[in-house]
């Protein structure tokens, strides 16, 4: 393999900042996701609890994502994603306050919730203002590899965090590294983006209330409410450019779906392992997030290497394709004791066939891991290639709202089938409702 594409971006000390602020930022926010759903599901044993945290977490965003979109395209980056940062930071803290007690951490989930909503496009539309052109794609596939990595460096990471530190006071060390990464952001230049909202809205907040002249009862909201029919005027703009950028559109779709299957696969992730893998769920970190973790690495490495020489369009339609395909033979993994196995294998066979079928799982798992690497970073880097600068924002803020919405209805009816029917009968069933859109996406997908 030739590294030497990515010395450039090793050597670029803004991108470096940007990529550990994010690395920092997303394994912390996953593992407090993970953590929670260890905690609920090790108390009410139900995939349907799990959820509820999980639309818990998303609902907010999706409210918002349409106007933290233009917010993100019209404010300044930086700030955003550092007072995203800090927030995180303070909410981690406020577990402490009521600890165990679920109506409150409801509520601070939807605060990381939002808090995220705003610093995951912020950092991919910042992101090419510190690149040249050559540097975008090996940039992507560490990107990439950060995203799908946190995601299960957070699962990985959660269940020795909560065995160290306990209930209470993991979420200490958590709100830590979200203030890392918040020192992180601080150390990156402004860009050029201008910053308009935030001027405007300091200026108002200040005529408003610190002018003893203005009364409370008195406030002028002509300016909140010209500022949210701008928004809306910028959100429809949005969509309409990515109706008029197939390219873009085409490459959001895709993979926005595999966003959604990796959202309904981590409800399903503390049952399969209780209930199909027969472990302890503290152990789901190693045995599922740990070869996915592996597969995401080699995979983001391997096309960040030939990202420049193959179609993107075509292996990332073939990727998703093996990604359901794994997906589907989870669905067959059952253990089954080694005894049972035996007792209808005569004689040698045994030492060959009378094999756990945890091993199968995790294969499977690392070969889901390796391929969503093959989806995220050719998608991500058409999307930031064919998108104008000050519409960058605007277009990841309409994905993370088309995912939310997406995956709301397979999250919930996939934890509530997986409690009647088992988990994996619902891997079975996701599996194949990707191959069934694999072709969709192949048919109207076929400009980029």
């Amino acid at each position: 393999m030739n590294f030497s594409l990515y010395t450039p971006v090793f050597k670029n000390k803004n991108f470096m900042f940007l990529w550990l602020s994010q690395t920092t930022s997303r394994i912390a926010f996953q593992a407090v996701v993970f953590v929670l759903a260890l905690l609920i599901f090790q108390t009410t044993k139900s995939n349907r609890a799990v959820a509820i945290l999980m639309i818990a977490s998303g609902l907010p965003a999706f409210l918002l994502n349409p106007f933290i979109g233009v917010i993100i395209d019209r404010g300044r980056r930086k700030l955003i994603m550092a007072m995203s940062n800090i927030l995180r930071a303070i909410a981690c803290l406020a577990f402490l306050l009521f600890p165990g007690n679920v109506a409150w951490s409801v509520f601070l989930i939807s605060i990381f919730s939002i808090a995220n909503a705003f610093f995951s496009p912020a950092e991919s539309a910042v992101l090419p203002s510190y690149l040249t052109e050559k540097e975008i794609m090996p940039a992507n596939s560490l990107f990439s590899f950060t995203v799908y990595t946190s995601l299960v460096l957070g699962g990985l990471f959660a269940g020795p965090a909560l065995k160290l530190f306990g209930k209470d006071y993991v979420f200490i060390f958590l709100g830590a590294l979200f203030f890392l990464s918040f020192i992180l952001v601080a150390l990156l230049p402004t860009t050029t983006d201008k910053g308009l909202w935030f001027k405007e809205s300091l200026a108002f907040a200040h005529r408003t209330f610190f002018n003893p002249k203005n009364a409370f009862g008195k406030l002028d909201f002509t300016f909140l409410k010209s500022e949210f029919m701008k928004m809306i005027v910028d959100i429809k703009a949005g969509i309409s450019y990515m109706k008029k950028n197939k390219t873009v559109a085409q490459a959001s779709l895709i993979l926005g779906a595999t966003q959604v299957s990796d959202a309904t696969l981590l409800v399903l992730a503390p049952g399969f392992s209780a209930s199909v893998l027969h472990i302890n769920l503290t152990d789901t970190s190693f045995v599922i997030m740990g070869p996915m973790v592996l597969g995401v690495a080699l995979g983001a490495i391997l096309v960040g290497q030939i990202g420049l020489h193959f179609n993107r369009r075509r292996g990332a339609l073939r990727s998703y394709q093996i990604i359901a395909a794994s997906i589907m033979l989870l669905g067959f993994t059952k253990r089954i004791p080694l005894s049972r196995i035996e007792s209808r294998i005569p004689g040698f066979a045994n030492s060959f066939f009378g094999v756990d079928f945890l091993a199968i799982a995790v294969l499977l798992i690392f070969i889901l891991g390796f391929f969503s690497s093959f989806v995220e970073v050719p998608a991500n880097a058409t999307i930031q290639e064919k998108t104008d600068d000050n519409m960058r924002g605007r277009v990841y803020g309409v994905l993370s709202w088309f995912v939310t919405l997406t995956s709301a209805l397979p999250v919930i009816l996939s934890a509530f089938l997986a409690d009647l029917l088992g988990v994996e009968k619902m891997a079975l069933v996701i599996g194949i409702s990707m191959l069934v859109s694999s072709s969709y996406i192949a048919k109207v997908a076929k400009e980029w």
